[in-house]
Order: structure tokens, then sequence, then C-alpha cells
């Protein structure tokens, strides 16, 4: 049910609607209660401290009730509709709650301190036990039902265990009150506790309809449980409430349906719903009932005619239509390539939740000023928290391997009004556990050079004309292969995410955009996983400027390539990408690639030393290469290899 729609939180109100849509008559019950026992003065009183928090507050007391079980056709409709039966003097009121939707409660009057209902804020420091069992800590965000000495119920939620009706109990107050939405909202959300009475006071209740619901269940209680009705009830109801009037033009409403309906058709509609409607001139006027508190506005009547009318029912219409072209932001075009690409290679795509718990959030994330509760109380400062959720979910459930990735924003503290920065970054988790779906297969072993080639491939995809710069630096961010023997060892990337030594930053023009490599034992360990997890995550907004949008053609080679390969030592402290970037600044035209296949340490090298293996592809796009030109340019990177880095051929 939708927050905008409390009336049908019913019986009452389902059947009001179906009557609106068959034409069949509402038939509501006939109420009626005898009144045999002496003025209600004589047996409570009720006062009201806080009247914006309480507008209305009716009471009647009952004398004399024996309390039991409820007949058993009252059990099973409470039990069919998820209630459970208590006695008979609670079940009356839970009975009433599902048959007209208001909330009502029972007290036990002589657990009433003075037989006086005081409605207030609650005391800082005060406690109450609630019917569940619970010690509830309050505060002045809670609205509390007391007597004189104690607070006996939380207004809209749950009554007190100090007044509950119970075996002995003879005489019973009775309560049907109308609260402010948002004071027992908070008040709920406060004390995490949500029941059947506080969603309907939420949501907003019929301000017009608690004596309706009071003398309902005072029926049912004298019909199950016995007792004398005190003589007249209270009614606390200070500053009175004016049902709203709004104006209908039912040629406007045809206008925007396009329909062709009478203006006495759309008053038959409304009044079916419960609306009071007068004509007056080409306008319809309509007293909205007190239990829809959603319609405010003309455009909410025309909703209602069409709800009721039925959408299926209106026309359809010529309309001359044509093309609408709308350029897309380069933002939106990049997080739909990156989709794209990610998915290509052969990740899927999951979304979760922008609300997290603060135990999972770093210490300055933005918190939200009204939760739901404390699991969805903090904004995401990361993706790769809930990626792992997603995860474990899975895994748990026998998938063999995961590879996902999301696109979405995380949020940070900030200036402006919103006091909140967002940032639309895109991550990705992968996780292999002994995974052979067939006999033939091997046991597929997930390492960093996986993550790596992820990365690699997705950025290479979207900058083309940086591709080359792109793959140095992508191959220079600290990491080195030497790492994984403890020689020399880099520095590893800042981000807590990740493990040291295996993991590395991403670098385009010369800027940091992200990060990838196995993530932290300790960060994969909350989420129970025992062996190693790789992940990315790379900031969308800092690669934007490097998108390439257009994506041209380039034809297949006409002319065959000329492959050599190289060996050359270095020092044990040089990174290969810095090779791989002068080996391709040497011919730009020529050399179409170059593979690093082959990295050797020990004798006869030197200490300190390394030999690195390369695979150099030329081929030119308008003629066949002679032997004499790739010589040339053979002997042109050794000698700019040994210029710049003091590289030798190995022998």
């Amino acid at each position: 049910m939708t927050p905008n729609r409390p009336d049908c939180l019913s019986v009452m109100g389902v059947a009001r609607e179906i009557g609106a849509i068959t034409g069949n008559p509402l038939r509501a019950p006939e109420i009626e209660v005898v009144e045999e026992g002496e003025p209600i003065d004589q047996w409570a009183c009720v006062e009201i401290e806080d009247p914006e928090a309480c507008p209305r507050y009716a009471a009647r007391v009952i004398t004399g009730v024996k309390v039991g079980p409820s007949p058993d056709w009252m059990r099973r409709r409470l039990e069919a509709v998820g209630l459970r039966a208590i006695n008979n003097v609670v079940d009356a009121t839970n009975y009433v709650l599902m048959e007209l939707g208001h909330p009502l409660h029972a007290f036990d009057l002589n657990k009433v301190a003075d037989r006086k209902i005081v409605v207030r804020r609650a005391r800082d420091g005060e406690q109450l036990i609630t019917l569940d069992g619970e010690l509830r800590d309050l505060d002045k965000e809670v609205l509390v039902i007391a007597d004189p000495e104690k607070a006996v119920a939380i207004a809209g939620v749950m009554g007190g265990s100090n007044t509950e009706v119970a075996g002995e109990t003879v005489d019973v107050l009775l309560e049907s009150a109308y609260f402010d939405p948002v004071v027992v909202r908070r008040g709920s959300k406060k004390l995490g506790l949500s029941t059947e009475a506080s969603q309907r006071f939420e949501r907003g209740m019929d301000w017009d309809g608690n004596i309706r619901a009071m003398d309902r269940a005072a029926q049912w209680i004298l019909r199950i449980a016995g007792g004398k009705a005190a003589s007249g009830a209270i009614d606390v109801y200070p500053k009175k409430r004016k049902r709203a009037v709004v104006s209908l033009r039912p040629e406007r409403a045809n206008q925007i349906l396009g329909t062709e309906l009478s203006g006495s058709r759309m008053a038959e509609m409304l009044e079916a719903l419960g609306c009071k409607v007068t004509s007056k001139n080409e306008m319809i006027e309509v007293e909205i009932p007190s239990y829809r508190p959603d319609i405010e506005r003309e455009i909410d009547l025309v909703e209602e005619v069409a709800r009721v009318f039925g959408y299926n029912n209106i026309p359809n219409r010529e309309v001359g239509g044509g093309s609408l072209w709308v350029e897309r932001r380069s933002d939106l075009k990049l997080a739909s390539r990156t989709r794209a690409v990610l998915t290509g290679l052969g990740l899927d795509e999951v979304v979760t939740s922008s609300l997290t718990d603060p135990d999972r959030a770093s210490e300055d994330a933005v918190r939200l000023a009204n939760p739901s509760g404390r699991p969805m109380s903090v904004l995401r400062t990361d993706l790769v928290s809930g990626l792992l959720e997603v995860a474990r979910w899975n895994l748990n459930r026998q998938a063999g391997a995961v590879r996902i990735f999301e696109i979405g924003k995380v949020f940070a503290p900030g200036p402006g009004r919103s006091g909140t920065e967002e940032e639309e970054r895109v991550a990705g988790v992968l996780v292999c556990e002994t995974c052979r779906d067939h006999w033939h297969e091997k046991k597929q072993v997930l390492d960093f050079y996986d993550v790596k080639g992820i990365v690699e491939a997705y950025l290479g995809s979207i900058t083309q004309a940086e591709l080359e710069v792109v793959r140095f630096q992508i191959s220079d961010f600290g990491f080195r292969i030497e790492n994984h023997t403890n020689r020399n060892p880099q520095p590893a990337t800042r981000n807590s995410l990740y493990e040291e030594g295996v993991a590395g930053k991403i670098l385009l023009g010369g800027r940091e955009v992200g990060h990838f490599g196995r993530l932290h034992r300790d960060v994969v360990a909350r989420f129970d996983f025992d062996e190693s997890v790789y992940g990315f995550d790379i900031s969308l907004s800092e690669v934007l400027p490097f998108f390439e949008e257009a994506r041209t053609f380039e034809p297949l080679a006409r002319y065959p390539a000329v492959d050599r390969d190289f060996a050359v030592v270095v020092l044990e402290s040089l990174c290969w990408g810095e090779l791989l970037k002068k080996i391709r600044e040497t011919d730009t035209g020529l050399i179409e690639s170059v593979e690093v296949f082959d990295v050797y340490r020990g004798k006869p090298l030197g200490e300190g030393e390394k030999s690195l293996a390369f695979s150099v592809r030329f081929r030119s796009k308008e003629r066949t290469l002679s032997e004499v030109e790739v010589g040339a340019l053979c002997e042109r990177i050794v000698e700019r290899l040994s210029e710049r880095f003091g590289a030798r051929l190995r022998s």
C-alpha cells in the first residue's frame, strides 16, 4: 500500500474502492452503543498538554466487563489477517482496526492513577515497559499517554504493560484519538518500534472518524465481554478542523484525460468515493472526506476520475508527432560505454543501495537526519562494500564464481546547503571459489593479472586516442612483478581497501583516477571470505576528460607484420612500463604493438639486475616493410634503451 492511501488499510476502505469501480453501493456497519451506566464524567477525564501533536482525543468507559477468550469466529478472522488473538476486549479493538482502519487502545481503568489521562511529551530519562515486554527509553521526541504519575502508552504506537487489560480487569477505558503523523513517525523511528497502529497514524488517519471507530469497538465489547457503557463520551477537540473543498472543472479534466465525460458522470464517481459534490456554474465543488488526506488539488480529483473510469477505457487519440532528438550528456555516454565494455569482459552488473550501515562506511560518512534504522542510516562512501555483500550472498547460494560491477554514486561531506558531495564511480569485485563445471576443465585460479587485464581492457576501449599512454601508465603504478618475490618492493597504493604489494594506482594523464588489486584481508574478513578477493574502483568523473565518444572503423591490415624479439638487461628497480613507453616512442607509425613475454633473474646476470624479453610487431599501412627498414628500427630501439636506461642486449 502506497503511503498516500491510509484509507485502504482496512476492509471498509477496500470495499469503498470496489463499490466505486463496480457501481455497487457501500454497506457500512450499523453502529449503536447502549449507554446504561453513570455519566462518564464520574469515571474519567482527559487533558491534552500538546494539542499540536494530539489534535483530538476521545474516550469511552465500559464497566463490569468479563475478560476472556473471544468467540471462535472473531479469532479466526483476526488470525486470517495475521493478528494474534489475546482476549475479548483487546480483540474487539483489533477487529475494528482492520474493519474501519482506525487504531484504538483499551486501558485497565483501575490501573490509571486518578482515572485521568494526560497526553504529553515524554520527559527526558522517562522509561516505559511496552506490551511486548521491552523497556523503552523515552525523550521529548516521543508523545506519550500518561496519568498524573507515569506514562501508560506510546501515543499511536503501543500501550504500556502497566495498564494492560488482563484477566482481572473489570473496568475499561477505550481510547480513540488522532495523532499528528510526523510526531508518531518520529517516535516510532526513535524507538525502532513499528506496529499496525503506527503504520496507519504515520500515513495520516481519518481525523473525523475516531468517534465512529470508538463506538464500533464499544459495541463489540458489550456484545462479547458484557458490562455497561457509561453515559456519554469524552471528546477533547480544542481546534476543530474543516473538510477541504476543491474545485473541479469538467472541461479541464476531459482535456487532460482525453475523455468526453459529463460533469454529472464525474460527480457520480466522486460521490462513490465518499465526496460531497455540488455543482456551481461550470464548476464542481467537491468536499473532500476526512479519510482522504492525499486529495489537495484539482489534479488529484482528475486522477480519481481517471482511476474510477478506468485507464483502459480512456480512448486513443491521433496526435501529431515527429522525431525528437536530444543530445545525451557525455557522462551518460561514458556510463553506457562502461556498462557495455565490462559486461563484454564477463562481469555482471548489480545495483546496491546508496544507504548502508555505519560499521561499513568511513567515520566521516554523511548521516541521514531521519533514517529508517541503523542498517540504512548513512550514505555509502565506497561501492566495494556493497559489491562484497552481493558476492557473499551469491556464494552462499552455490555460485562458483562471482564477477560483478556497479556504476553509482558515493558520498562525502562537502560545502553547500546539502553538506554533501557526490561522485560517480565504477567498481568491480572478482571472487573465484573452486569451480570445475566439467571434468576436463582445470580449477579456476584468480590472480592480480585478471583484474589488471580487465582494468586495462576497459580503459583502452574508452580512451582511443590515449590508448598507448594508458597502457604505459597502468603498468607504472608502483606495482611490479618483483613484489611477489619481496625483492625491492615498490610503495603500495595508500587506499586502505587493498593489500600492500598486490595493488596499484590507475593513472591517466598523470592524474590518479582509481585503484585496483587484491582486497585487504581485514576488509574481506568482515564478509566471511576465506580466499583472495580482487577488485577495482575508478572515478568516472576523472576519466571523463579522456573519454573518446567517437569510435572509428580501423580497416584490417593489408600488409604483413614483422615480429622481432629483444632481451635486454636492466636494473632491478626499473619498471618495465618505462621501457615499453620508450620503445613505442621510437616510431609510432610502424610499431604496432609491444609485449613483455619473459622476466629472468639469476646467473650470469649481476646482483640487482634482471632481463626483460620483449616482442615487438612492426607493420606499415602503406607497404610491405623491408628487412633493412626493420633492422634499422631494431638498432634505434636498442640505442634509445641504452641511452635512457643503460640497457644492454642479453647475450
